[in-house]
């Protein structure tokens, strides 16, 4: 199945973005074909674009015509804007529901902190949450209002499961940094990786070769565009972790001398 996956993905986003990127690793491994939109533009995804109002609802339903389903994650900005009032809510959430309905099966994504637009009882919501084939929610109290309130099947609603983000083991007497700028450098990393990946891959289409990914690269195999074919959730734990392990070691050997 073709499935498009809306939303942040690593390097930004914290763990919202990491679940989302090893939510395309399962679908991948099922053997899907995935293609990842953000919108960020930092994002280790196949594009970014602005994704808000009704006129990303317009998008979606362009994009129905190449994808079969759809995993929408609604996050700070997406699908309403910064700036949002209740005219725009509405217009934009009609037409968002509208969308839904042009794919063969779609997910809604509250596996975070962001608030429901309006709250789950909302009139513009529900249309949403009728038309969604799945709904996942940050709780069971947010799960348990959903169906009392709008009567949805119980299999239809699931909680999403909490990711912990491991802790890098450090011998005792060494120093160690702040865990943001362990984080914030380790996501560098994967950014660097993925846009290596991308020009490689533009470099070989502008030169006549066949497109396939780069040896080294762990974002490609298989001869599929270098995201699209790879396990991106676990390339992208493990980028982290060799990253926050080096920084560990340096600060260690700074630390003895």
């Amino acid at each position: 199945m073709r499935i498009l996956i809306v939303g942040t993905v690593p390097p930004p986003g914290g763990d919202a973005a990491f679940a989302l990127a090893e939510l395309a690793t399962t679908l991948l491994a099922q053997g899907h074909e995935i293609e990842l939109l953000s919108p960020d533009s930092r994002s280790a995804a196949h594009r970014s674009a602005r994704l808000e109002g009704p006129l990303f609802a317009l998008r979606l339903m362009w994009l129905s015509r190449r994808f079969e389903a759809v995993v929408l994650h609604f996050e700070p900005g997406l699908p309403l804007g910064p700036r949002a009032g209740r005219l725009w809510r509405a217009v934009t959430l009609a037409s968002l529901a509208a969308a839904l309905r042009m794919f063969s099966e779609s997910t809604i994504r509250f596996d975070a902190a962001s608030p429901i637009p309006g709250g789950i009882g909302s009139r513009a919501m529900g249309a949403v949450w009728s038309n969604a084939s799945h709904v996942v929610l940050a709780s069971e109290g947010d799960r348990d209002r959903l169906i009392a309130t709008w009567g949805l099947p119980e299999e239809r609603v699931t909680v999403a499961i909490g990711r912990q983000t491991p802790r890098a083991t450090v011998p005792e007497g060494w120093a160690v940094g702040d865990d943001g700028d362990q984080r914030i450098e380790a996501l560098e990393l994967v950014r660097a990786r993925a846009t290596h990946d991308r020009a490689a891959r533009a470099a070989r289409v502008a030169l006549g070769g066949v497109i396939g990914p780069s040896p080294a690269s762990p974002f490609g195999a298989g001869g599929r565009p270098a995201l699209d074919a790879a396990n991106v959730g676990r390339a992208l734990v493990t980028l982290a972790r060799h990253a926050m392990a080096r920084i560990s070691a340096r600060e260690g050997t700074g630390a003895r001398r």
